[in-house]
């Protein structure tokens, strides 16, 4: 785990299949949540997302577009609620289940 310069924290959970790190992942996020916190959990594939609550996928939450060069981007306009949400986040949970 690292702390980053604006107290931002980094943690990376690795284990391989049936180490349960999806259960792990379910209490941090029922943790945090029932303190009124928002917590978004992204996955990667889109069955996957299934095991997560509230998961979606990384591309549908953060508008990654699914064929990326070097010209495209994310699509999160300052403007919009998803902006918003982002700021008012407490954790991600990113799970590059595979």
């Amino acid at each position: 785990m690292s702390l980053t310069r604006n107290g931002q924290v980094l943690a990376i959970v690795y284990g391989h299949g049936d180490t349960r790190k999806t259960f792990l992942c379910t209490t941090i996020i029922y943790a945090i949540r029932s303190k009124g916190n928002i917590v978004l959990a992204v996955i990667a594939s889109g069955i996957a997302s299934l095991s997560l609550d509230s998961g979606r996928t990384t591309h549908s939450r953060f508008k990654i577009p699914l064929d990326l060069t070097n010209t495209l981007l994310c699509n999160i306009n300052k403007m919009k609620q998803l902006a918003q949400l982002l700021i008012e986040t407490t954790l991600i949970i990113w799970d590059e289940q595979q």
